[in-house]
Order: structure tokens, then C-alpha cells, then sequence
């Protein structure tokens, strides 16, 4: 299950035993005094770190967990002046910092950090000001993946002490120094050091020992197991450690018993209750869907899929309904709650005598049952035409445990556009896939008649000039609450332009009509507009005087066409050759032939229609004693560029002969010059027709 805050508790403690948290904000927040014991476990979040102490106090233990994060995490003391956390064999994943404020020191030993960000490794020891004497032990702790490792000192009272066995990717700590904090006074790296950074400690072996009592009871070191963490950071069990007035009867303002071990000392959560609380044990996934409960338990303790937690009788009582001897409970999110029957073993204290209930609870889905206007609109009578209007209407929603609420993004269904006759306006209203309508009461009357005085359109004329062209327009009919603004629509000449009902119109032929709307209130009064309707008519097939045609002299040969149909607006005819070394055409059809061989003449329409027709030519003249064509200067038989190089080539050198001075002089000066090769290259790329 994701939440916005997975685990919260104030004033108390919060023990998680193999527990997964995910979360979109802070995993786990304790708050108001309240301690942490984290054993196992992952704790996954996308906003602000898993874990966020605020104002906590004391000595706070991570062990064995994961710890996966983009977010900082934040820890805040307030009321002690030793306050610290314990963290070890954890793995960091993700990007986030760790932020150590007001009085909260920490020792990491054996934990891995693979991070992936900008501020992945990042330590922060952030007092409020230089007599917080904040400490960051650092100990057989590896940083890998893409984590840079770096410290922030915020005053010269803070220290950071690196302890032996750490390892960094690439480089050692970056420090960032802020407020006087100096290098030579708050980074040690020596054995002596270390000395002092890996100090003695106890920590519990596990959370088996009895943390719930009855007030009076005492303290029960059943179960209970401790470890001594040496200054190399070595741990064994010990046995012979002393407990506080172990003999002295807890009362209800007890929340910790103190265990002594030499000069070293470890605080045990426990929790006292009353009559006024019962202790609990329910399903993880019942505890996460209960509105409030979260908020009003004074002790949690997570294992697997089970809650213990205490809780206000009274609360407790108000969430669970007994209804005719069953107890149950309704729940709007249901995701992960198995519904249907199931047990909460629940203790209780009456006359300090504890008494242990099994307690079936049938677990059911909140949902809706009917809807109700309970409240009618400012206005119920309405005139036809007219639009309902709720205002002033309260619409209350009823469930299946007998709550009730106003709601607002209903649907009236049937409100515009009322009729004579009409008594109801049906509301709708869907949530969780459950869809309710009730009515609402109303009347409607006949309005009273009022005539149209004029109608007008805004233009005299409209032109259509293009196939699917279909303009529409509405007429100003006064005055503005005319009863009717209903009109009829007529067409002149429906062989130029249709109209539909409702005022589409629709060219037919070229041509001019008028397109009239008559009020049908009885006024009948008329306008029109005048349509002109221009659309270009395209070509649709062009025939040739001649399909095909074999050349066997230079003969010219004059192509007609005959474009269809009689009226297309634009009969210009475009003429092309595919090969103009064999035959060229000009911009009337005349095909004159230049060498043997095949190219087709194509005539294709200028109006865009892309019809075109083609004649397929064969040019098969027998050239024996013909002289060279114009142009051909270097005698290959074609008209190129070629040509035109080679005759100013010769005539640079001097070496141009008669018969070729009479090839190339294509302007008749009896000459070759730069002024008949411009002529070749204005015929070579189709500038003129040919070069006679």
C-alpha cells in the first residue's frame, strides 16, 4: 500500500520488525517523543526521505535494513541534550542526504551506501547553533555506485570522526565548511582518533521481550536479549547487566525502563496501559485502511502481516460498530482488506485485572445506497424553453453505514430546453462504479406567444467557389425573446444551390439563385441572401489528333487536341517531349524531329487536374549524305553541352574549320562567336524549340 506517510506516532514508541514501507512522502515520522526500533525491513519513498524524526529524543536503533530514496533524511531533536541514532548493517539506495539537526548525533557502522545523485552520501550536521556539539561517527562503511561522499559542518562545536574500514569509490570526502568550522578542528582521520569516534555502546539482540504492561506490573526481562558493541566495534551478548528498579511497579507514565552495563546505559521502550486503552492485534492491511486509527494509537509494533497497537477504548469502540450483536466496519479503501469476517484480539483492563477478547469484525465496503434532494431550488416553476436552474438545491448522498453527505458534482440529466407538461428533472450521481438518480419536483407553463418584427442576415451575397463548399448561416430574428426564432428554408433555383432545414446550403451548378429564411410564427417575414456559385470545372479527359507517329523525313508534325468536357473553365494545354535529342514540341503541338530514335509527346491540362494524353513518336529518317545538324559541333549526332565547349575550344586555338563554322553558326553571321554558343545552351535546356 502507498501513502502520503507510511508510519506516524507521537509520545510513545515505534517498533517495526521486518517490515516493508512504501511511501510517495516521508516512510516513517515519529514525532513528540516518540522513539524508533527498526529490525529488517525496506523502506521505499519518492518525496522526502523514509525516515523523519521530529523533535525526537533519546537513543533511536536502524538495523538490517534497506533504505531506498531520493529524499533527505531528516533527524530532529528537541528535548534532550544527548540525543542520538544508531545505525547499523543498513543499505542506502537512492539520492538523499542525511540531515542531522538540534542535538541528534549518529553512529554508522557496517552499512553500505549505493547511491546514485546529486546529494547521494551527503552528511549534514546542522545545529541551530555552537553549543550543539553535534558527533558523526563514520565506520566500516563502504560508499559505492556513483555516491560522492561529502560533509557539512555548520559550527565549530560539530565533529565528524572516521572510524577504520571505510572504503569510497574514487576520492575521500569532499567538506563543505560553514560558520566558522574549520578543517583542523572537525576532521580527524587518525587511530587516535578512532579511539574516540568508535565508542562502546549497547544495543538490543532482538525485540522479543515484553514491552506491554498493566500499570503496576513490574518489568519482565524475559526474552530480552543485549549486545555490547566494543570501541572496535565488536559485538557479544551479555547477561549480567542491571535493570533499574526492576522491582518497582511500572505506572501509566512510564515509557521506558533504563538498563545499565558498567559506565554504559540503553533505554527499553515498553508501553503501560489502562482502563481507559485496549490493547490490540488486527491484519497490517486492515490497520493501514482505518480512517484514524492511525492517528490515535500511543504504541505500534509491526511484525509480517500483524499490528499490535493501543488504542483509546472510545475510539476504538466509535470505529467498530456493533449493529444487533455483530461488530462491524465499513471502509472506503479497500485495497489489500480481505472483506468479510475476520478476528482482533483485543485486551483489556478492568479493575486491574487484564482480560483477553477474541472479537470477529465483519468488514465491509462503504458504499453507496441512494441519493435525495433534500433541499429544493430557489425556483421550481419554469416557462417552456427555459433551462433549470439549481440554485439553492442540496443533493445528499446516503451509505450502507448509515453516513450521509452533501455532494455537488452530480448530473442533472433532462435540464435544458423544458416542456409544457414536465413535473421532474432526474440528478445522477456516480461513485466507486455505483451510479444513483433521484427527481426533483418542478412545473412547466406555455410561455406567452410573442411575435417576431424582423429578421435579417448580416451579408447581401455570398460566393461558392469550391466543390464542398457548404456555407451555413443564421438569421437575427427580433426581438430577442421571440417565442419562436424557428424559420423555413427556400432555394430559388435548386439547379444552382440546395438548402437543407437547417440552413445548409449547397452549390449545385454555376449560376446565381437566393436562399430565403421565412419566420413560421406566423409573422412571416423573409430574408434572403444572394448565392452566386463560380466553380471551376476541371478537365477530365483530353484526346489527341494522333496516337502514335513514325518520322521518315523532317517533315514537322502538327498535334490537335480535343479537351472534354466542352465547358472546362481552363483548356490550356502544356506539351512536353521525354526525349528532345529525338523530337522537340512546342507550345502549339508542332513535333519537329532531331535525331533517330523513340520519345513520347505529352499534352497534360494547365488547370491542375493533372489529365494529360501522350503520342508515342519514332524518328527513323535515313540520314546517308545529310550534313550535320545545327548545333552538332563535335559530330556525335546529339546537341550538348559538349558541343558548345568544343567549338569555343577551337575557336580560342584557331583551329575551327568551315564545316564546323557552318555547324554552329545557329544566328545566320556566317560565324561561329560566344553568341552562337549561347544559343546551343538556350536550345539545349529548352529555352527555344530548335536552332533553324
Amino acid at each position: 500500500m502507498t501513502t502520503s506517510v507510511g508510519i506516524s506516532g507521537n509520545n510513545g514508541y515505534i517498533r517495526l520488525y521486518n517490515t516493508n514501507v512504501k511511501t510517495t512522502d516521508y516512510g516513517v515520522s515519529p514525532s513528540k517523543n516518540a522513539k524508533l526500533f527498526v529490525k529488517g525491513g525496506t523502506f521505499q519513498t519518492h518525496g522526502h526521505g523514509p525516515f523523519y524524526f521530529s523533535n525526537g529524543f533519546g537513543e533511536n536503533y536502524i538495523e538490517d535494513a534497506k533504505i531506498i530514496g531520493h529524499g533527505r533524511n531528516n533527524y530532529d531533536g528537541e528535548f534532550s541534550t544527548d540525543n542520538w541514532i544508531y545505525i547499523s548493517s543498513c543499505m542506502y539506495m537512492g539520492g538523499g542526504s542525511n540531515e542531522h539537526n538540534s542535538n541528534v548525533s549518529a553512529n554508522f557502522n557496517n552499512c553500505v551506501f549505493e547511491n546514485n545523485g546529486a546529494y547521494s552520501g551527503y552528511f549534514v550536521l546542522r545545529g541551530t547553533d555552537n553549543e550543539q556539539n553535534l558527533k558523526l561517527y563514520i565506520s566500516n562503511t563502504q560508499f559505492g555506485g556513483t555516491s560522492e561522499p561529502k560533509y557539512r559542518l555548520d559550527w565549530p562545536s560539530d565533529h565528524v570522526y572516521f572510524g577504520q574500514g571505510n572504503t569510497w569509490p574514487e576520492q575521500e570526502p569532499t567538506i563543505d565548511l560553514r560558520r566558522g568550522a574549520t578543517v583542523e578542528n572537525n576532521i580527524h582521520n587518525t587511530d587516535e582518533v578512532y579511539e574516540k569516534a568508535n565508542k562502546s555502546y549497547l544495543k538490543l539482540g532482538n525485540f522479543d521481550y515484553k514491552k506491554v504492561y498493566i500499570a503496576g506490573e513490574t518489568f519482565d526481562r524475559t526474552g530480552l536479549e543485549l549486545k555490547l558493541v566494543n570501541e572496535d566495534q565488536v559485538e557479544r551478548a551479555i547477561s549480567d547487566y542491571e535493570i533499574v528498579n526492576e522491582q518497582v511497579g511500572l505506572s501509566e507514565d512510564t515509557t521506558c525502563v533504563t538498563v545499565k552495563y558498567n559506565e554504559l546505559e540503553i533505554e527499553l521502550p515498553i508501553k503501560v496501559f489502562s482502563n481507559e486503552n485496549y490493547y490490540i492485534t488486527l491484519d497490517k492491511g486492515l490497520y493501514n485502511a482505518i480512517e484514524g486509527l492511525n492517528e490515535n494509537i500511543s504504541y505500534i509494533n509491526i511484525k509480517d502481516d500483524k499490528v499490535e497497537c493501543i488504542v483509546n477504548k472510545e475510539i476504538f469502540d466509535n470505529l467498530f460498530k456493533n449493529e444487533n450483536e455483530e461488530y462491524k466496519i465499513y471502509l472506503e479503501d479497500t485495497d489489500g482488506v480481505t472483506l468479510g469476517k475476520t478476528n482482533v484480539l483485543i485486551k483489556n483492563v478492568e479493575n486491574d485485572i487484564v482480560t483477553t477478547e477474541i472479537r470477529e469484525i465483519n468488514v465491509i465496503s462503504k458504499e453507496l445506497t441512494e441519493i435525495e434532494v433534500t433541499n429544493n431550488p430557489i425556483k421550481t416553476e419554469y416557462v417552456e424553453g427555459e433551462e433549470f436552474n439549481p440554485e439553492g438545491m442540496i443533493v445528499t448522498a446516503r451509505y450502507n453505514d448509515g453516513s450521509s453527505k452533501g455532494i455537488d458534482n452530480y448530473e442533472i440529466v433532462d435540464k435544458d430546453n423544458l416542456r409544457v407538461g414536465k413535473t421532474t428533472v432526474t440528478i445522477s450521481y456516480k461513485e466507486k462504479e455505483k451510479t444513483k438518480t433521484t427527481t426533483c419536483q418542478i412545473s412547466v407553463k406555455k410561455a406567452d406567444l410573442i411575435k417576431a418584427t424582423k429578421i435579417s442576415f448580416g451579408i447581401e451575397e455570398y460566393k461558392i467557389t469550391a466543390v464542398g463548399q457548404t456555407p451555413a448561416f443564421k438569421p437575427t430574428i427580433e426581438p430577442e425573446n421571440v417565442t419562436s426564432k424557428a424559420v423555413k428554408w427556400t432555394s430559388s433555383d435548386t439547379n444552382v444551390a440546395t438548402v437543407t432545414a437547417s440552413g445548409v446550403i449547397k452549390g449545385i451548378s454555376n449560376g446565381e439563385c437566393y436562399i430565403t429564411a421565412t419566420t413560421t410564427d406566423g409573422s412571416n417575414l423573409s430574408a434572403s441572401i444572394k448565392i452566386i456559385v463560380n466553380i471551376p470545372i476541371k478537365v477530365t479527359q483530353i484526346i489527341l489528333s494522333e496516337l502514335s507517329y513514325t518520322f521518315i523525313n523532317n517533315t514537322p508534325l502538327e498535334l490537335s487536341t480535343t479537351v472534354l468536357p466542352e465547358n472546362a473553365t481552363n483548356k490550356d494545354i502544356k506539351w512536353t517531349s521525354s526525349d528532345i535529342d529525338v523530337a522537340i514540341v512546342d507550345e502549339n503541338g508542332k513535333v519537329i524531329p532531331v535525331s533517330n530514335g523513340t520519345c513520347e509527346i505529352t499534352a497534360e491540362a494547365k488547370d491542375g487536374s493533372k489529365v494529360k494524353a501522350i503520342c508515342s513518336v519514332v524518328v527513323n529518317i535515313d540520314e546517308s549524305g545529310k550534313k550535320y545538324k545545327k548545333g552538332d559541333m563535335n559530330k556525335d549526332g546529339k546537341v550538348t553541352v559538349m558541343d558548345v565547349r568544343y567549338g569555343l575550344k577551337a575557336l580560342t586555338k584557331g583551329t575551327i574549320t568551315e564545316e564546323e563554322i557552318e555547324i554552329g553558326d545557329v544566328n545566320g553571321d556566317n560565324k561561329f562567336s560566344v553568341m552562337d554558343g549561347r544559343k546551343i545552351l538556350r536550345y539545349i535546356v529548352g529555352k527555344i524549340p530548335s536552332l533553324d
